[in-house]
């Protein structure tokens, strides 16, 4: 789901939980490029208006994790496994021109997030852009 809060903004709500910078280390680098692609493709619905001429330069990715579950609630990650985690994700915007490179001077990082969802039996994940 893509929201336009006008034209400097796009939020993304993707139905899939970001993995931690643990889960992506142990990758075989061919897996990672199923990880990238798979983020690739569930954002690629995403499409953008045809007015959005330019790329965004700010980010910000709310990590949702599900506490449905009483016996099995997930957890926030550690700070540094949340930051690493983004990876596959940003690399995707990459791809889908959404961003023009995740060099500093070029996309600044807003203040990530990692919030409880009790609905929901599965994580999600929530990136907003904005030029």
């Amino acid at each position: 789901m893509a929201n336009y809060t006008g034209r400097n903004q796009l939020i993304i709500k993707v139905d899939q939980p970001l993995p931690s910078n643990n889960d992506i280390k142990r990758l075989h680098w061919a897996d990672y490029n199923r990880l990238k692609e798979t983020w690739l493709w569930s954002m690629l619905t995403h499409k953008q208006p045809p007015e959005v001429k330019s790329y965004f330069r700010k980010i910000k990715i709310i990590r949702h994790y599900s506490v449905a579950n009483k016996k099995h609630p997930q957890r926030p990650f550690d700070f540094d496994n949340f930051i690493g985690g983004m990876k596959a994700t940003i690399d995707s915007l990459k791809d889908l021109r959404l961003i023009e490179d995740d060099r500093p001077d070029k996309l600044s990082h807003g203040q990530h997030e990692q919030l409880p969802d009790s609905v929901k039996a599965h994580g999600w994940t929530e990136i907003i852009l904005e030029k």
